[in-house]
């Protein structure tokens, strides 16, 4: 049986989605936070009042919105890399390849990957610094 998880994410503001494979844990997750959108979502359209949606004492309204503006700003400071650090941040993250793999596959040293990870992670903290 194939037990490969994958998710799709938007690579670009237009539109462009990309496959990426991810571990057991990353894919509940994703789809956990999906269904609450759904289940927001389904109240907004039928115009229920607030008590009414917080009536689930396990769905926290802030903590959704709060991880939803996180997901936002992540993807926006994402879309602001080029291609090769975007390459490099999916790939280890979103795909669990090796910075040793990625080596090969740049054809080049460890250490250099490890070095452009480590100096693209500033920069995206930077970035979400200056966003909030």
């Amino acid at each position: 049986m194939n037990n490969k998880k994958y998710i799709y994410v938007k690579k670009y503001k237009n539109e462009i989605t990309e496959k990426i494979e991810v571990s057991e844990e990353i894919y509940t997750e994703y789809w956990k936070y999906t269904e609450k959108e759904k289940y927001f979502k389904k109240y907004e359209r039928n115009k229920i009042s607030i008590e009414d949606m917080v009536i689930d004492c396990e769905f926290n309204l802030e903590e959704h919105i709060i991880t939803k503006l996180m997901i936002d700003k992540l993807n926006t400071a994402l879309s602001k890399l080029n291609d090769e650090e975007f390459k490099i941040i999916t790939d280890i993250f979103f795909k669990a390849k090796t910075e040793r793999e990625l080596a090969k596959e740049f054809n080049c040293e460890f250490y250099k990957v490890h070095t452009k990870k480590i100096s693209i992670l500033k920069k995206l903290k930077i970035m979400l610094k200056n966003e909030i």
